[in-house]
């Protein structure tokens, strides 16, 4: 009873389970800190500071390694023409919109040695006109004072939303194909399953026969937005699919995984299929 409740969980639950797995896959967006950490508040200032174009407002804000990489001296007089250019991607006038896009915070201890932590905020500034992405790092070091070490600002032609939507508009042979692909990969992996499950009491190995059905390996991603594609060879996936975007509506990325343990198990179910039907053709011959 109890291994007929399971064979019917892996038939009828395969999808459920894989929506579910792909769902998770997206994460969660920003998580919790985001909505806490006063690194935010900090870096709203500073954005705003450049946007207005005040330089004493951000000069007193970054990091005096900046400072030294970047100013003839420490007068905000001298700043950067890299900040005028940041500063003049913001129209006049307050934004529509604004909003956290982007959020990382993350550690490195060395054995023996200092602690660094860092900490990236992405914002969305959108205007009628316009829309802009900017960026703050902070870093501090053995739990010392944060330090601004890094602001960027770039244009964007749309709201994220619309620029990195999922959408079929614009794109081309490279994206149909890999939906194809993953389509195929889900039709092979569904069809293994269901094979493994009508022959489980005659396959021999068969927990470790599900393993590599469930499985796959040679990880392939899509930028869905830039059509780019990575390749990350020694790698293993559940399910063999999956997508992930980081950020709030940042570029979506599909993945798939090559499913060789179920290719493998379809064929030798056909062959051991065929062996077993030669006797049957061969007296039915005489």
């Amino acid at each position: 009873m109890r291994q007929s409740a399971v064979r019917w969980w892996l038939v009828m639950g395969w999808p459920v389970l894989t929506v579910m797995w792909l769902w998770g896959c997206g994460g969660d967006p920003l998580g919790p800190l985001a909505q806490t950490s006063p690194q935010v508040a900090e870096a709203r200032k500073l954005v705003d500071a450049l946007a207005r174009g005040d330089w004493d407002a951000v000069a007193a804000r970054l990091d005096a390694s900046m400072h030294a990489a970047d100013l003839p001296g420490d007068l905000p007089g001298d700043l950067p023409e890299k900040l005028r250019q940041m500063a003049a991607f913001f129209p006049k006038g307050a934004p529509t919109r604004v909003r956290v896009v982007g959020f990382d915070q993350s550690r490195v201890s060395m054995v023996g040695g200092t602690t660094t932590d860092n900490c990236m905020i992405m914002f969305e500034f959108n205007y009628s006109d316009a829309n802009v992405l900017a960026q703050v790092v902070f870093q501090r070091v053995d739990a010392g004072e944060w330090r601004t070490i890094g602001l960027h600002a770039n244009p964007v032609p749309t709201p994220l939303e619309v620029f990195n939507a999922f959408t079929l508009r614009g794109k081309g042979p490279v994206h149909y194909l890999f939906l194809l692909i993953m389509l195929a990969v889900a039709a092979v992996t569904v069809a293994a399953t269901v094979v493994w499950v009508q022959r489980y009491r005659s396959i021999r190995r068969r927990w470790w026969w599900l393993l590599g059905i469930l499985v796959g390996t040679f990880k392939i991603t899509l930028n869905w937005t830039t059509g780019g594609l990575m390749v990350q060879a020694l790698t293993v996936q559940v399910l063999s699919l999956g997508f992930w975007r980081p950020g709030i509506d940042g570029p979506l990325s599909l993945v798939f995984s090559i499913p060789a343990g179920a290719i493998v198990f379809l064929l030798v179910q056909r062959q051991a299929r065929m062996k077993a039907r030669a006797p049957f053709q061969s007296e039915h011959a005489e």
